[in-house]
């Protein structure tokens, strides 16, 4: 069981051939569909053949029903997607250039928010709970001691992204963390240092306060810092663009699938692939959508095998 906690939306999907300024308008296409960072690694845990589960809220709108029926669809499990009355479902504005390289813009009321008095309920089973800072930090707050108090424990695989207003606030929750995952100006904004070097300042200071593996996820490449792991994997060659709107959700699920196949901790040929699932994720569609299957990821691997 891989439980959820994150963000269920109307992706607005904008695909242009260049970001707009002040100035000429940029030509493109429209699209929307069910997204999220939550909604979106849900539905790639599912797609790898795990049991799913999303914690998450919607409105009461038709929006949220299209998201739940989505949800269901996709076989994840939705019983703790809280559904608020009178309150519009979040919408998410993506703009996506010809690279793949994407620019967001989230509207959320402030009442589209999980049941986190029931928290723990959404929680118990999980054997890895994979987390995305799209709440408000109250709420991370109280998943993240909620997760320190289960027992037996699950891995917890946090993607410090969207980033937080007060991230200081969630510092005492760090030594719980097993994987943090994050572009590194994430990662920096994390540890107070957006612009601070990756290696010789953002991922010493994370794993001094326990994070156990610090991940730099950027451009469908990554980097891992642990006691056990030192590696740096560029872009897979299967990639077919710079970026992708959903490399990060398929990299965190692949992760999870890994973790769960192998039952003991992250190792290189454990990144490699899931470094090819950035490489496997569609650019073009609905971001969900263009989650792979392990036999796709697979066949990535095959064809690009690691170098010794």
């Amino acid at each position: 069981m891989v439980t959820v906690v994150g963000g269920a939306v109307s992706d607005h999907i904008y695909r242009v051939d260049h970001v707009p300024s002040a100035g000429p308008e940029a030509h493109g296409r429209f699209e929307a569909h069910p997204g999220g960072k939550g909604l979106n690694r849900a539905v790639a845990a599912a797609r790898l053949g795990l049991r799913s589960r999303l914690i998450s809220a919607v409105g009461d709108d038709d929006a949220g029903g299209r998201i739940l029926a989505y949800l269901r669809a996709e076989r994840v499990n939705t019983e703790h997607v809280r559904v608020v009355p009178g309150v519009p479902s979040a919408i998410t504005m993506v703009v996506v250039n010809p690279t793949g390289v994407s620019t967001t813009i989230g509207c959320r009321e402030d009442g589209i928010v999980p049941d986190v008095e029931h928290i723990g309920d959404g929680l118990a089973a999980a054997d890895v709970v994979l987390l995305t800072f799209e709440q408000p930090s109250w709420v991370i707050d109280r998943v993240l001691a909620a997760v320190r108090s289960l027992r037996p424990a699950p891995v917890l695989i946090v993607h410090a992204a969207p980033p937080i207003e007060a991230p200081h606030d969630l510092l005492r929750h760090l030594d719980r963390i097993d994987y943090l995952i994050g572009a590194p100006w994430e990662l920096g904004d994390l540890a107070g240092t957006r612009d601070a070097d990756f290696d010789s300042s953002v991922a010493p200071w994370l794993r001094a306060r326990g994070v156990r593996s610090v991940c730099a996820v950027e451009h469908l490449a990554c980097r891992v810092r642990s006691d056990t792991v030192n590696l740096d994997l560029p872009a897979n060659p299967a990639a077919r663009q710079g970026d992708s709107p959903g490399g990060g959700a398929a990299f965190g699920a692949a992760l999870a699938y890994r973790l769960l196949l192998t039952e003991r901790p992250a190792t290189g040929p454990d990144y490699y692939w899931a470094t090819a699932a950035m490489a496997s994720t569609s650019v073009e569609g609905p971001v969900p959508v263009g989650m792979p299957t392990s036999a796709t990821i697979d066949a990535v691997v095959a064809r690009y095998p690691a170098s010794r």
